[in-house]
């Protein structure tokens, strides 16, 4: 038995309006002192959006017929007794209940599956899509940044479909409206003229790209300033104070290269140069406080603590949006 199975009926509970006042405040107490009660709450939240988000599935055509049939075929309502005429009543309701419900379930543990493959592969997927775009550009270099300058995402058009063929992976699962965005961007991908606009928004909405180096917040800083001509860019620009800020791609670790004579230098650079983020909205969209996860150069996620300095660019970055 999961030991979180107490707090998990607590919570369904909870989330289902049946406890009294009392209860209710009390759970909402535990909930704000106790980060197991919290997590619980986020994976049970989850699942009842994406329950609300199904659509009812009918029954076997002439189900519920066949069972009137079974009940028709025995003796008359009269002759009866009232114990047996309740027996059967609770079998046809339980028996049209129990296979519509086979179906209806059958569908939702689909999508609770695919929820969480997707929930733990989509920034891993994205770090293939980079290394597989780099590995045919010029100069190995990473996706652009998007032509639209109040978003802080990768040019979508340039990885779909070649690198990248759903765009559904670009929906963060950490997002509340998660299932609405999932059915969003399925209907923007069947579409003939596609919304890039709508598409690197909604992307943009769970996640971060910069698509340059930088080493400090002085240099992020530096990257902010100069959002207007980074899309367009090659490989490197020079800031009004004599900087110089490059472009993500293969090769760049070698400027965090100390030991040159270290084989494994360059795979261990990687390691360090973070490249994809959750953006403020998904961080913050979480009841519990356990941080945020970080997709670095080499293809490894990295789950940041809150109090991480990385943790205060999607932050940063969306103070410049305010005051753009």
């Amino acid at each position: 038995m999961d030991n979180q199975d107490p707090i998990r009926k607590h919570i369904q509970a909870y989330l289902l309006s049946t406890l009294s006042d009392d209860e209710h405040a009390q759970v909402e107490a535990r909930i704000e002192q106790d980060e197991a009660w919290q997590k619980v709450l986020e994976e049970e939240t989850e699942v009842l959006a994406l329950l609300d988000s199904l659509e009812a599935e009918e029954a076997p055509t002439g189900l519920a017929e066949r069972t009137m049939g079974r009940i028709d075929a025995e003796e008359p309502i009269e002759a009866i007794t009232p114990s047996r005429s309740w027996h059967w009543v609770l079998t046809s309701v339980f028996t049209i209940l129990i296979f519509g419900g086979l179906y209806y379930s059958d569908s939702f543990q689909h999508q609770i599956a695919t929820y969480k493959v997707s929930h733990g592969s989509n920034m891993k997927n994205l770090g293939l899509v980079f290394k597989m775009y780099a590995n045919e550009s010029d100069g190995g270099t990473y996706p652009p940044l998007t032509p639209y300058e109040d978003l802080w995402m990768f040019d979508v058009e340039s990885i779909y479909p070649a690198y990248c063929s759903s765009l559904t992976i670009l929906v963060s699962p950490r997002l509340p409206n998660y299932v609405s965005l999932i059915k969003e961007m399925e209907q923007l991908e069947q579409s003939p003229n596609k919304d890039w606009r709508r598409i690197t928004e909604i992307a943009a909405e769970g996640y971060v790209y910069i698509g340059w180096n930088f080493k400090n917040e002085e240099e992020l800083a530096m990257l902010i300033q100069e959002r207007q001509m980074l899309a367009k860019a090659d490989d490197e620009i020079e800031t009004v104070s004599g900087e110089k800020l490059h472009r993500l791609r293969e090769g760049i670790e070698r400027f965090l290269i100390t030991d040159i004579n270290n084989p494994a230098g360059s795979a261990n650079a990687q390691a360090t140069v973070p490249i994809f983020f959750e953006s403020l909205n998904a961080i913050q969209s979480r009841k519990s406080n356990e941080g945020s996860n970080v997709l670095y150069m080499d293809g490894h996620i990295e789950l940041h603590a809150p109090n991480s300095h990385l943790l205060t660019i999607p932050s940063t970055l969306e103070r410049f949006h305010l005051e753009d």
